[in-house]
């Protein structure tokens, strides 16, 4: 798509009283005036269509912007999303472009059992630089299911351990995956492996099967998993910590937590889902996912998820569950964006769940207090 005029827009923005204007000003109004222009155009040919007319007109331009002024208002957020701080393909600093280019206001990168994308606090600048809220959040394995954590005190030791060990335990297990496939004739290496992680050399099934990939044994990350990753025995199976136990330890450290990716849970777990989702609200789950990449088969689930989420009070949410689009070219940035309301939802629902916590540590404490006392 060729950008508008430079000289053009140059002038466009002294005549609005800029006394100078650098050459990348210009460029970067250009390219948004520009795609703000193609947008419109698209959205007046649709009307031009759908009047059984190829003459867009006027009417169709003055229409086309109308509508599209509603939805520049908008905001939207991804709220499910990885680097290559877990099993994703890229930065930080990517996601967040992508976020920025795809017109999505606020992200959560959610690395599975990692928090390491938020140990520099530069992060946070580097997306505000690029007008996108990030807010920290983590996806976190349990026993039966896992669990997405936002807004939690990213110094709380109980949530840390717990994120750690799992961090610990995972990489532990696939290094033994590694081993088994190479004593059992597979030409596959820790080095090779390691060649697909990220900065802190965690090894996730996803790198074994990107290595499997390559090295033609699979034909896709999914051939991977299915035939061949999860028919490997291996002696060490680290202790998985309980949802509740892992839910408790969110809101003890001021977060929220969401279960992510309902779709793809265990089928005799689908089959009776809403108590399912009733037995993790007793818990403390404040919210469910509703959108995020799935197999078209999958709707008819997702509306009772749905359903029960709205006769339950679960905050639906959601994102593209980004990874990299060489792993999982659905799963795209922009394609499963949520109304920004969203987070007001979580954040009231937090506050809630703070002020919750702290009466019951005061009651618990007067409890004590006037247990003794009346003893004595």
């Amino acid at each position: 798509m060729a950008d508008l005029p430079i000289a053009a827009i140059d002038r466009l923005i002294r005549k609005a009283g800029a006394e100078r204007v650098s050459e990348d000003a210009a460029e970067e109004l250009s390219k948004i005036l520009s795609e703000v222009a193609m947008d419109i155009s698209k959205q007046a040919i649709e009307l031009a269509q759908h009047a059984k007319r190829k003459t867009v007109t006027s009417e169709d331009i003055k229409l086309a912007t109308k509508t599209m002024q509603w939805f520049f208002m908008k905001k939207y957020c991804d709220l499910h999303s990885h680097t290559y701080y877990s099993d994703g393909c890229h930065s930080p600093e990517y996601l967040i472009k992508e976020c920025k280019e795809k017109k999505i206001n606020c992200l959560s990168i959610t690395d599975h059992d990692c928090i390491e994308v938020y140990s520099d606090k530069k992060i946070f600048d580097y997306a505000k630089k690029h007008s996108v809220e990030l807010i920290h959040g983590v996806e976190i394995n349990c026993l039966g299911s896992e669990i997405l954590g936002y807004y939690f005190d990213l110094t709380y030791d109980p949530l840390l351990k717990i994120i750690s060990d799992n961090f610990s335990g995972a990489n532990d297990v696939n290094i033994q995956k590694i081993y088994w496939l190479k004593d059992n004739g597979f030409d596959i290496s820790l080095e090779d492996v390691e060649k697909h992680t990220g900065p802190n050399k965690k090894i996730m099934g996803t790198h074994i099967g990107m290595e499997l990939k390559n090295k033609g044994y699979a034909e896709s990350l999914q051939d991977a998993f299915v035939n061949i990753i999860k028919k490997i025995k291996v002696n060490y199976h680290p202790k998985r910590i309980t949802t509740k136990k892992t839910i408790l330890e969110i809101i003890n450290g001021g977060g929220v937590a969401v279960l992510p990716h309902p779709w793809l849970l265990p089928r005799n777990v689908k089959e009776d889902i809403e108590s399912y989702l009733y037995k993790l609200q007793e818990q403390g789950l404040s919210g469910v996912e509703t959108i995020g990449p799935h197999d078209p088969t999958e709707e008819p689930f997702i509306k009772k998820v749905k359903d029960v989420a709205k006769k339950i009070d679960l905050i639906e949410t959601g994102g593209s569950d980004f990874h990299g689009y060489s792993l999982f070219p659905e799963n795209k940035i922009g394609e499963f964006k949520l109304d920004y309301s969203v987070l007001d939802q979580l954040k009231n629902r937090k506050s809630y769940l703070w002020f919750l916590t702290k009466f019951k540590t005061a009651f618990s404490t007067w409890g004590i207090v006037n247990l003794f006392v009346s003893k004595t």
